[in-house]
């Protein structure tokens, strides 16, 4: 069971797409035999999800921290090439 939806960035226009981490409960038990299943997706309005199957959870988060890539970009990325200048003073003041 996999949740994917698709987000706008608002800044660049780019369209991603952005896929939830594996549902926390164990859902294999679903999947034996040959019964059907009701499958549900809530969305609630302070941008959490939860996942349904048969009225029982089996996974929840948030749309904004618990999808990969993230919708919210990290507050500092590092810089591979980042060195400090040949001169650079490392004494405390």
């Amino acid at each position: 069971m996999h949740f994917i939806f698709r987000h706008k960035n608002p800044k660049t226009g780019e369209i991603e797409e952005k896929h939830t981490k594996k549902p926390t409960a164990n859902i294999d038990s679903y999947f034996t035999g040959r019964k059907t299943h009701l499958y549900t997706l809530v969305v609630n309005p302070g941008q959490t999800f939860e996942m349904l199957i048969d009225n029982g959870l089996v996974n929840k988060g948030s749309l904004l921290t618990d999808v990969s890539p993230p919708v919210n970009p990290p507050k500092e990325i590092e810089d591979p090439n980042d060195k400090k200048p040949a001169d650079w003073d490392n004494r405390e003041k």
